[in-house]
């Protein structure tokens, strides 16, 4: 492996742990769920989103 690579895979691993760690901190409490609306503006209650959900990926970006 090159070691661009393995920088890359010592970053996603180490967001990995970040994130992990914070929706598990996260999950210890009640947490709101919503679901995402399909292509009409529905709701569709097979795809949920919590409130963990938008923050992990906040968290990331």
């Amino acid at each position: 492996m090159t070691e661009l690579l393995e920088r890359i895979e010592a970053l996603a691993a180490a967001l990995a742990a970040e994130a992990g760690a914070f929706a598990t901190e996260q999950l210890e409490r009640e947490v709101l769920v919503e679901y995402k609306a399909d292509a009409k503006g529905k709701e569709n209650t097979n795809d949920p989103v919590s409130e963990v959900d938008r923050a992990v990926e906040q968290l990331l970006r």
